[in-house]
């Protein structure tokens, strides 16, 4: 018992060191842990500063100041260059590329329609100063918007399209009569009569609205293609009032003589019930009976030659009421819709002509940004980082591939901050692809 009691004294004594070396045994694995972790995240962070050091070599931090500086420097006139394009680009007359820009010349054109018109009509002189000023700005403003759209079409797409030899005939005749030829020989234009049929080159540029206003264009168009159908129509409605002036000349060849003694005649019944108004027999020889069956078909005082002529031959509304008919609302009524017929067609395959154009060229723009993206994303990651982007560019093969998908350099340096919208810097393979298919086309509202 005596051994027994001072072991179960010592016991609660030694209770506190047990509890304390428990203690001391937890902290140390704690604090092991700890270090661990830690030597965890330097090795990784190691890692990420041995891969920045490899992609942006160490420098000092003068050298890395001044380089910022250079290229903020260089960076500078590419960004002003780059808005100049757009600006540029606004005015360009390629399909569907400034609806505004193409509104503003038209109403440039018709303006100087309606001043060519004033000119004329007041008998202006040649040398008068107020008119050079005015067709001189006209003259102006066609010549910047044919220089600009020479820029950005570029030389071998400009010269084969006709309008621009068209304008560039219109502005060339324009200088050498208002300006070239007074400056060198004194004279006004008035001298030089042959010179002065520039008005009527200056006139013949309302033919631009063509290329400007589409709806005109298919029109236009469809009248062409119609023409030949037209034309025969033509020589149908020439045979029918033939065979209709022989017919009205031979039943009223015995009326010639009495209508022209009842004009002479004040008291006659002719003027009484008020039909001399006409005049003369409308049917007194062939072609004058062809050019009033002519007048039957547009409607052009049809009634009077009705009355006036059954005056004398009551059964004539036998023959003028169904030729009236026949022509006006059958035979001219078909030509409209023949002529709109053809119209609608032009429109419809102009549309479907359209689509296949803009479906052909997102087909290569997809399988060239399809070559340049993955040119650029050597690592397989699906996106692409600012440096990245900026690197491919220098490649040559890369270059071509995005002028065939008609993205030049110059746009494409900053397509990157264009496109990546979140501002990660990272730009993904949807991204690149539409950002250049929108860069490529016009600038629209919705994109910028």
């Amino acid at each position: 018992m005596a051994h027994n009691g001072p072991s179960s004294a010592a016991s609660p004594s030694a209770s506190p060191g047990v509890s304390a070396n428990h203690k001391l045994t937890r902290l140390s694995m704690s604090a092991t842990t700890r270090v661990n972790s830690v030597t965890t995240r330097g090795s990784t962070a190691t890692q990420h500063s041995d891969r920045f050091t490899a992609v942006y070599p160490p420098s000092d931090p003068g050298a890395s100041l001044s380089a910022c500086s250079s290229e903020s420097d260089e960076l500078r006139p590419k960004i002003n260059a780059s808005l100049w394009r757009k600006l540029v680009r606004q005015l360009s007359f390629r399909a569907g590329e400034s609806r505004n820009a193409n509104m503003f010349f038209s109403c440039m054109v018709l303006l100087n329609s309606v001043s060519v018109g004033l000119e004329t009509d007041l008998d202006v002189n040649d040398d008068s100063d107020l008119w050079l000023v005015i067709n001189s700005v006209f003259l102006v403003i066609f010549g910047v918007e044919l220089v600009v759209r020479l820029r950005i079409e570029g030389l071998r797409s400009w010269v084969h399209d006709t309008w621009n030899w068209f304008d560039t005939l219109l502005v060339v005749s324009d200088v050498v009569g208002m300006w070239i030829v007074p400056f060198f020989t004194g004279k006004s234009l008035r001298s030089f009569n042959f010179l002065r049929t520039g008005r009527l080159l200056r006139l013949a540029r309302i033919a631009r609205l063509f290329r400007f206003l589409r709806p005109l264009a298919l029109i236009m168009r469809g009248i062409v293609m119609a023409f030949k159908i037209v034309l025969w129509m033509i020589i149908l409605m020439t045979i029918l009032i033939y065979v209709a002036a022989v017919g009205m000349r031979i039943f009223t060849k015995n009326i010639a003589e009495d209508w022209s003694d009842d004009l002479a005649n004040p008291d006659s019944s002719l003027l009484a019930k008020g039909l001399g108004t006409y005049g003369q027999p409308p049917f007194r020889s062939v072609p004058q009976s062809m050019i009033t069956m002519f007048q039957l078909v547009t409607l052009e005082n049809w009634p009077e030659v009705f009355y006036a002529t059954g005056h004398y031959v009551s059964s004539i509304a036998l023959t003028i009421i169904p030729f009236v008919f026949f022509m006006n609302f059958i035979i001219v009524s078909l030509m409209t819709g023949v002529i709109l017929e053809n119209v609608l067609e032009v429109s419809r395959t102009d549309y479907e002509e359209k689509n296949r154009r803009t479906e052909e060229f997102r087909r290569t723009a997809f399988a060239h940004l399809h070559e340049v993206f993955k040119e650029a994303d050597e690592s397989g990651r699906g996106w692409i980082s600012e440096d990245e982007f900026v690197k491919v560019l220098r490649n040559a093969e890369v270059a071509q591939k995005l002028k065939f998908a008609d993205v030049s350099l110059r746009d494409a340096a900053e397509l990157f901050s264009l496109i990546d919208i979140n501002q990660s810097r990272r730009v993904t393979y949807n991204e690149f692809v539409e950002g250049c298919l929108r860069i490529a086309g016009p600038a629209k509202g919705k994109d910028l």
